[in-house]
């Protein structure tokens, strides 16, 4: 503005903003009159008052070389500053054919009044002003957004810890969940809770709405079900507790739907309770199909409800499916929903644990929506029953490894071994498998492991059994730990670890038997 003045040969100058949201010009600087730098930002005129109100709602610039002569002077702002108008050159800020502001130069200090030169040379000036007003504003927003987006961040990384980082071991459960957001922050969550010494809670529930008032219900719920959980004996009595507690800080008409399961592997039953929430599917034998059973009204809405619980039996191999609605009203370019038919096929195809139906039915939801934008949070869960099984058969491939891992884990966790135990012996185990992989079948693909477990009321034994290179046990020996070089480290961890370690060849390959024994 100072510019303004010094190359319009005026007397003083003034830049108004208009406030979109009180419908005024405000004037953010003003340069001259009684003060070198007179900045006036108090001062508002109505949008419609005054030259430049006039200026404002044409959209063409006025050049007025006596202001006491034109009725639409507006002398407020000289009774406010102490300053005299004379003339007045007002040209329109305009920015892709709105007008955002009013630039000003008063009173000319070589002549009486403003001529056309003088307009053509100050419209010029206002372009520039506008870009750089313009861009000014851009800043701020890329600024402001950028403030927003980090908070978002931090949200998100805040909400990410109300999940559970692992599902709870033992149980004879195989639980894998996946989630992904549709904005910064979900309304969708999912939790594992332990129950006594034989039952484990499963939850998955979905907020009304999205963004951060999902959110932040989405953590008072999460709060609510693990503070009462430990207190509840079914599945429709916690789902009674947290309806109650939320009807009693209602706001603005959110609602929760959640579906809660408990299951008891050593009663070989599943119960499950729904507060408008989606139906689990079952995959029994092959056969996939969506559980019936009653639903009650989601959390939230009013107190006092009675939640109708099923029951089913729990079988080995049974593999149960939850899932929020972001995954049967996912909509592909077409606006076609996947729906359950869908994933209900896409189940039946799947491989049998429920990493690969968490992954298979990820990739198949994905190929159906390709580009289309995410609309809704996703969020689905699988548990399956597994029964520990006495043996288990696999190929000399080191991607087996994963099946020899979690058949050890399960029958250490039944042993009764801590958690620290239970890791010890599964590296022990796959130490010893990946050994019969590069020397007894010398990498080859296509030899055959045995794993047999052998739990006994004194000790947990574990028998590796292959049919490849026969060797000495005399040689199977760890080298002592003082020497550098790569090999027989392996050896001496598995020795540390179990309490005996025995070589016995056969008439093809060798038997490896290692035991340890159980804690008191």
């Amino acid at each position: 503005m100072a510019v303004a003045k010094r190359v319009m040969l005026a007397e003083a100058s003034s830049l108004m903003l208009l406030d979109d949201s009180t419908n005024e010009l405000v004037i953010r600087s003003a340069q001259g009159g009684a003060s070198p730098d007179l900045l006036l930002k108090e001062i508002r005129i109505p949008a419609g008052a005054g030259i430049a109100g006039a200026v404002v709602k044409s959209g063409q610039p006025v050049n007025v070389q006596d202001v006491m002569k034109d009725p639409r002077f507006f002398g407020g702002v000289d009774q406010k500053s102490g300053f005299k108008t004379r003339a007045i050159l007002a040209v329109p800020l305009v920015a892709q054919t709105k007008v955002i502001g009013v630039l000003e130069v008063l009173n000319p200090l070589s002549k009486p009044a403003f001529d056309d030169f003088d307009l053509e040379s100050f419209q010029a000036f206002a372009a520039m002003a506008t870009t750089a007003i313009e861009r000014a504003r851009l800043i701020a927003r890329i600024r402001n957004q950028d403030r927003i987006d980090q908070e978002l961040g931090v949200a998100r990384q805040i909400q990410k810890s109300f999940l559970p980082l692992d599902p709870p071991c033992g149980h004879d459960l195989e639980i894998r969940a996946f989630y992904e957001p549709a904005r910064e922050v979900s309304g969708d969550f999912y939790d594992f809770l332990e129950c006594g010494s034989s039952e484990c809670a499963l939850i998955v529930a979905d907020v009304s709405g999205k963004g951060v008032p999902a959110a932040l219900q989405m953590a008072r719920t999460t709060s609510q079900i693990r503070a009462v959980a430990p207190q509840c004996q079914s599945p429709s009595e916690l789902l009674k507790l947290v309806n109650d507690f939320l009807c009693k800080f209602q706001i603005g008409g959110i609602f929760v739907t959640l579906i809660c399961a408990i299951l008891d592997p050593a009663c070989r039953r599943i119960r499950i309770s729904s507060a408008g929430h989606c139906a689990p599917l079952r995959r029994r034998n092959g056969v996939t199909e969506q559980l019936q059973m009653e639903a009650g009204i989601p959390l939230g809405i009013s107190a006092g409800f009675e939640y109708p619980e099923a029951q089913f039996d729990l079988a080995p191999g049974d593999l149960f499916f939850f899932f929020t609605d972001g995954l049967v009203e996912a909509r592909n370019a077409r606006q076609e929903e996947y729906g359950v038919e869908r994933l209900t096929e896409a189940l039946r195809s799947a491989p049998g644990d429920v990493n690969g139906t968490i992954e298979s039915v990820v990739a198949n939801v994905s190929e159906f929506v390709r580009d289309a934008p995410q609309h809704d949070d996703l969020t689905l869960l699988a548990t399956q029953f597994l029964l520990p099984e006495e043996s288990l058969v696999f190929e000399s491939h080191p991607r087996h490894l994963s099946l020899g891992r979690r058949f050890v884990e399960r029958h250490a966790r039944k042993a009764g071994f801590d958690d620290m135990t239970v890791s010890q012996i599964v590296l022990a185990v796959d130490e010893a498998i990946a050994n019969v992989i590069r020397h007894s079948y010398e990498m080859r693909p296509d030899g055959r492991i045995e794993l047999r477990a052998d739990l006994t009321d004194h000790d947990l034994g574990i028998l590796i059994r292959d049919y490849g290179k026969a060797c000495d046990p005399n040689q199977i020996r760890p080298r002592p730990l003082e020497e550098i070089r790569p090999g027989g480290l392996g050896t001496h961890f598995i020795r540390s670890v179990m309490d005996e370690v025995d070589y016995t060849p056969q008439e093809q390959g060798m038997l490896l038997t290692m035991r340890k024994k159980r804690p008191q």
